[in-house]
């Protein structure tokens, strides 16, 4: 019988996919409870938040008005008027 045995295995050598997917699931958990989700390269919110706002590479599910708010929030004013200019 091992009832009450505790038993801890270490590893040998860093594992770093274990803190990968710790972080993949937390973030899982985290967009479980949120109204919107904004995904994307760096590349894809750099081109987001830039004056031209080429949202084509975000996906965006959930609540897409919200998603655009934020969006928008985070958009320098000064860029997004020189655009509307």
């Amino acid at each position: 019988r091992t009832a009450g045995t505790l038993v801890v295995f270490r590893p040998l050598r860093a594992t770093p996919w274990v803190e990968a997917e710790l972080a993949r699931r937390q973030a899982e958990r985290e967009a479980a409870d949120a109204d919107a989700v904004i995904r994307g390269s760096e590349a894809a919110f750099v081109a987001a938040l830039s004056p031209q706002e080429d949202r084509s590479g975000l996906d965006v599910s959930g609540d897409a008005a919200l998603a655009a708010l934020v969006l928008d929030a985070l958009t320098p004013h000064s860029a997004r008027d020189a655009t509307v200019a």
